[in-house]
């Protein structure tokens, strides 16, 4: 049982470690602002969230996706009555592993500053695969808490 506990503990300790050297060089100013605990999503359904997203907005909601690749995915939504973040992680299979990022915004210019972030983020292969390692909605949000 001791030795179990050690050892989670030292895997803790170096989750935590990776986690601050891989985020030290990324400029995620405008995916920190949005980020909330209560957008960020661990291997549920896109219609569980399309669902949450839609019921403070005024319409229906229209998504137009931006692929990186097959790592991670963006849904941007510019006809949203307000600017929101939603993170979804899908780690529960090894083959399908990947970030989606649901993205409610009417300005076009903090829209893009916000995929070019994403796209920075995706060539950080640390960045990414510390994300798709996260069992935990709360270490998502550390990540992308200002420092």
């Amino acid at each position: 049982m001791k030795k179990t506990l050690k050892i989670k503990n030292i895997k803790n300790i170096l989750i935590e470690d990776s986690f601050e050297n891989t985020k030290q060089d990324l400029q995620l100013e405008n995916l920190e602002k949005l980020n909330s605990a209560a957008d960020i999503y661990m291997n549920a359904e896109d219609v569980v969230i399309i669902n949450d997203l839609e019921k403070n907005n005024a319409q229906k909601l229209v998504f137009y996706e931006v692929d990186f690749g097959k790592k991670i995915q963006i849904f941007l939504a510019g006809n949203s009555n307000s600017k929101r973040l939603a993170i979804q992680i899908l780690n529960n299979t090894e083959d399908s592993s990947r970030i989606k990022i649901f993205i409610l915004n009417s300005d076009y210019e903090h829209a893009k500053n916000i995929v070019m972030e994403i796209y920075h983020l995706y060539e950080a292969k640390n960045a990414m695969n510390y994300l798709l390692e996260c069992t935990r909605a709360i270490d998502v949000q550390r990540f992308f808490m200002k420092k």
